[in-house]
Order: structure tokens, then sequence, then C-alpha cells
């Protein structure tokens, strides 16, 4: 993570810098956190300075006049039906869709070295799909490859939001693709294969199905995660959840 001036202090001048951007730009100056697991929705309440205790499964939490958060639950299903119930029960649209959690950091194409680090940050310049196809013998296709694509614009892959980016940007470590999996990478030919077919630093399983729900709502979305792990065999997969959650406490601390 990048070192600040200023220390919390500064984190929440970049916060608020957010909201008041979103209003600068003509959106409502509300950010709903969507959340996968109840100890990330704890990580991000407790950085948040709320004693309120997780929602349950698709419910939402009240932080503030301007942050709601959402535990949508762990997976793709879990966070697009989330995500979509909740957003469509909403009179007035968020300024922005803000998944955060953490990740497992994938290594180069090669396999060689890995593209993020563990306890470091990034946020998402697209939310990418990298197992939604087919798996023939000459190789993994996607549905858009084979006439069926997820969204006839975008594909699988989902730019997020520029204006989220430029000033959360500061915040993290790396910026880029995070990609959504229904399997995990615990084997090396698997993380190598996931690698070799997305540009992602990492994979998560929630973003890219909250991206392709806010598309079809129109409803700005960004995507924030911490490593917490190495993709690959689990004898060199570095756990360190702990880890991981506080620098997603450090992202969020001063809202």
């Amino acid at each position: 993570m990048h070192t600040l001036p200023g220390g919390s202090s500064c984190y929440s001048q970049l916060v608020n810098m957010l909201l008041d951007k979103l209003r600068d730009a003509g959106r409502p100056r509300r950010v709903l956190f969507a959340i996968a697991a109840p100890v990330e929705v704890r990580a991000v309440l407790d950085a948040l300075g709320s004693s309120v205790q997780p929602p349950a499964l698709w419910a939402c939490a009240r932080v503030s006049d301007a942050i709601d958060v959402l535990h949508v639950g762990v997976g793709k299903a879990n966070a697009a039906g989330g995500v979509a119930q909740w957003l469509a029960g909403q009179r007035e649209h968020y300024g922005l869709v803000l998944n955060i959690g953490i990740a497992g950091a994938l290594p180069e194409a090669s396999g060689a070295s890995y593209r993020a680090n563990v306890g470091e940050t990034i946020v998402a310049t697209a939310c990418d799909f990298s197992d939604e196809g087919i798996l023939t013998d000459e190789g993994y296709r996607d549905v858009a490859d084979i006439g069926f694509p997820l969204d006839p614009l975008c594909r699988s892959t989902f730019s997020c939001d520029p204006l989220a980016l430029s000033v959360l940007r500061p915040l993290v470590t790396h910026e880029g693709v995070i990609t959504a999996v229904s399997t995990c990478s615990a084997t090396d030919q698997l993380a190598r294969a996931i690698a070799q077919r997305t540009p992602a630093l990492c994979e998560a399983m929630e973003g890219a199905a909250i991206a392709l729900v806010c598309r079809r709502l129109l409803q700005p979305m960004i995507e924030v995660r911490a490593i917490s792990n190495l993709t690959g065999s689990r004898t060199h997969q570095a756990w360190d959840i702990a880890g991981a959650l506080a620098s997603l406490r450090r992202v969020v601390r001063g809202l």
C-alpha cells in the first residue's frame, strides 16, 4: 500500500473527495458497499466506525446518510441476486456500488511469479468473467466466442467507473483487471490456465457478477480487493486473511 501523508485524516479526505466528486458529477452522494463474507463485512463496518452487527444475507445495514453496507454472500449467484434485488427496491440510484473483499493473487501467464503480493490491495479497472465458457480438447473458449455473450457489448469484461478509479487509486497498491471465478485456483495448473486467459491481477468470486447487474441497472460500480493468498498449489499459497482484512480496513478507514 502506498504511504500517504497525514495518516487516517488523509484517508478520510480521500473518501470524502469521492463522495464530493459523485455530487459534482450530478450523482447521488451515496455509496453501496457490496460485500460477500461476514468476516469481510465486519472488517468494513469496523473501518467505518460502525458498531452495527453484520446484516443477514441479502440484507443491508445503514451506516450513515451516505453509506449502506449490503451482505451479498459468496459466489456469483449470491452476488448478482443480492445486488439486483436491493438496487431494484431503491427509489434512488446510488452514486457508486463498491464491491470490496479479499482475493487470491494470480501468477504471470508463465507461472514464474505473481502479479501481486499477499497484503497488497487492488482497485479494478475492469471486472472479468474468466470461467464462463466451454472447455474443449483444443482449450478454453469464452461464451462470447461461441455466440452466447453475457452482454452484447461488453461480452465478458465490464469496465469500472473511471471517476471512482481516479479517487481510489492513491489508496491501493495496484490497479488492473480483477476476475471472478466459480472454482478458485488451488492447483498450479488451474492458476496458470486462468492467468493465460485473462490479464487479471487476482481472482475473487463476485465482482464481475455485480458489474454485470450494475451495467443492466445503469449503476456505476467499482471493485477493490486485498490479497489474502497466492493461487496455485496449497503448498505455496501463503494465506494471511487477517493481514488482508487489515489492508481492507486501511482502504476504507475514515468513512
